[in-house]
């Protein structure tokens, strides 16, 4: 397989109008990486790319990101001298790039340190958990993260749904967190079934809503309008009684209804 793409390499030269020459080392040694890297990538073998690419383990980034470079680097055959050039110059900068960044982590006292590494560990180990209480206030924060990942393309119905039940997803995790410290306590109690129940509602609630809009304006001013929205149903839950609620809720109701044969009778019939 490497004779005969040695071969290759030249007949394309040569059709090529090149100059005729034997590959040198360099080129040759690349082949080589080439094909070893070919035949781990159709095995699947990563511990192997990761071995020979000399990557720690948990740079997923960096194996990914690295093994396609010479990857494709190698599926382009070098047919002519200037693609060889292009390719050898990439993985090099490549190359170069993550032994300096290798060095860095190396001189990191830390990283290298026996006695600091178990130090940290045996800390870790015996460290208390963060208090449920704290967990659920994390989980109720990062709001500029939440917004600039509405202003996303890509995002779906379903995380459309997610954003705007997030409190109730929180309150899940809450009470999942709180009965796992307790477990001889809370044995045999519902499991947080009210709270899935609650937040499965309103996940049905907010992706029905959206899919029955008549005209569906952008899914970021859609989540910023049923955001500032629900904040207003919060603050009229805590002034209000139920049946006070209620009552608002019938006359949202039939707002709604009386707009919709408004826009009805407003439309020109078709013949």
């Amino acid at each position: 397989m490497f004779a005969g793409r040695i071969g290759a390499i030249v007949m394309s030269r040569k059709r090529h109008g090149e100059r005729r020459r034997r590959p040198s080392e360099e080129e040759i040694d690349l082949l080589k990486t080439c094909d070893r890297m070919n035949h781990l990538f159709q095995s699947n073998q990563l511990d192997r790319v990761i071995e020979d690419l000399d990557i720690k383990e948990n740079s997923t980034a960096k194996l990914r990101f690295h093994s396609v470079i010479i990857y494709q680097s190698c599926r382009c055959e070098f047919s002519t001298n200037s693609q060889y050039q292009k390719s050898l110059k990439i993985i090099k900068m490549t190359e170069e790039f993550w032994q300096e960044d290798k060095k860095k982590q190396e001189s990191n006292p830390f990283n290298v340190n026996p006695i600091m590494q178990q130090t940290y560990k045996d800390a870790r180990s015996i460290a208390s958990d963060k208090h449920p209480k704290a967990l659920y206030a994390e989980c109720l924060k990062q709001s500029t993260y939440w917004t600039h990942y509405a202003a996303s393309p890509r995002v779906s119905i379903d995380d459309m749904a997610m954003m705007l039940c997030r409190d109730l997803g929180c309150e899940v995790n809450y009470c999942g967190l709180v009965k796992k410290s307790y477990p001889m306590e809370w044995e045999g109690s519902s499991d947080c079934i009210d709270e899935i129940k609650q937040f499965n509602d309103c996940m049905t609630r907010e992706r029905r809503r959206y899919a029955w809009l008549d005209e569906k304006p952008p899914m970021f001013d859609y989540i910023q309008n049923r955001l500032a929205e629900k904040r207003k149903e919060k603050k009229f839950a805590i002034i209000f009684k139920p049946d006070e609620l209620e009552a608002i809720e019938k006359l949202r109701e039939e707002d709604r209804l009386q707009m919709e044969k408004e826009k009805m009778k407003n439309q020109p019939l078709i013949s």
